[in-house]
C-alpha cells in the first residue's frame, strides 16, 4: 500500500513456467505498487520492475433487506410507543431512519433518527417519539464509507394503543353516548 508503507507477501511455493496470482484483500480507490518476483530451481533471484496499480472505486450502494419493525407502549405516565426497525444490508454501512405521521405517499419525511456512523451489516434502530395507535410512514437509510447511499421504498406501522379495562371500556362507550359520564366525580 503505497499510502501507509506496508508490504505484504502473496504468492505460491510450488515450481512452474506458466505463472498467475490474484491479489486479494485490497482496499478499493488505492494506489498499490507491486513487484514480482521469482527463484528458479537453483535459488537464483529474478525480480521484474516494479509498477503501480490502483483499484477502482465503489460505486455500488448496499442493497437492504429484511426490514422489520416492532412496536410497544412505553410504561410511565405519559403514553409513547418505543418502535423497534431492523434491517440487514450486504456491506458495512450506517444506520438511519427517516419517518412521518400518515400512511400517504410522499418524497420528504419530516423526522429522522440520528445518523448511527457505525458501519455495520446488522442494523437496528428505536424511535421512542411514536404515539400510540397512530400510523407512521418511514424508511430505513443506509450510507457504505464511499458514500454510496440506499434508501428503502415505504414502509408503515401502526402502533399499538394502550389495553383498557372492562370498566375503562365501558365507561368510554358510555362517554360517547352520553356525554354527562365524564361529569362524575368532578
Amino acid at each position: 500500500d503505497k499510502d501507509t508503507n506496508t508490504t505484504q507477501v502473496q504468492g505460491k511455493e510450488e515450481k512452474t513456467t506458466d505463472h498467475s496470482l490474484t491479489l486479494t484483500d485490497l482496499e478499493a480507490g488505492k494506489v498499490y505498487t507491486i513487484e514480482i518476483q521469482g527463484h528458479d530451481d537453483k535459488g537464483n533471484l529474478a525480480t521484474a520492475p516494479s509498477f503501480e496499480v490502483t483499484t477502482g472505486m465503489d460505486t455500488i450502494p448496499p442493497e437492504v433487506s429484511q426490514i422489520r419493525s416492532q412496536s410497544a407502549i412505553l410504561s410511565g405516565g405519559e403514553e409513547k410507543v418505543q418502535a423497534i426497525i431492523s434491517w440487514r444490508t450486504n456491506e458495512l454501512s450506517t444506520t438511519q431512519i427517516l419517518w412521518d405521521l400518515g400512511a400517504t405517499k410522499g418524497d420528504k419525511l419530516a423526522n429522522s433518527t440520528k445518523l448511527d456512523p457505525n458501519l455495520t451489516t446488522n442494523h437496528i434502530s428505536v424511535v421512542t417519539s411514536f404515539k400510540p395507535g397512530t400510523v407512521y410512514r418511514y424508511r430505513v437509510v443506509s450510507t457504505d464509507k464511499f458514500g454510496n447511499t440506499t434508501t428503502s421504498p415505504d414502509y408503515t406501522v401502526l402502533t399499538p394503543v394502550k389495553r383498557q379495562s372492562i370498566i375503562q371500556m365501558i365507561i368510554n362507550q358510555f362517554e360517547s353516548i352520553f356525554g354527562w359520564v365524564s361529569k362524575i366525580g368532578k
